[in-house]
């Protein structure tokens, strides 16, 4: 199995066509912000995964998942969140 990373469709924060973690956010929080953002946007892009079958698609969301909760540290985006909370 790939890192979930490796699913991702290239949007990034700086793309959405709203502020993620605006200027008007305090600076301590931002960090966490965008933690959250890029573990919610890697599980919407393996959900919206073209060519990843649905069973695979849930394998991810469950590694996801499992990581978030501390049974890991293989996918960056679940464990920079997991460290931020």
């Amino acid at each position: 199995m790939t890192s979930a990373s490796e699913l991702r469709s290239g949007k990034g924060d700086r793309d959405e066509n709203f502020p993620v973690a605006s200027w008007i956010i305090h600076p301590r929080h931002r960090a966490l912000i965008l933690a959250y953002y890029n573990f919610v946007r890697t599980a919407d892009d393996i959900a919206d995964h073209a060519t990843l079958p649905p069973d695979q698609k849930l394998a991810y969301l469950d590694l996801l998942e499992a990581e978030l909760l501390g049974e890991g540290e293989t996918q960056a985006e679940a464990v920079i969140l997991r460290r931020a909370l």
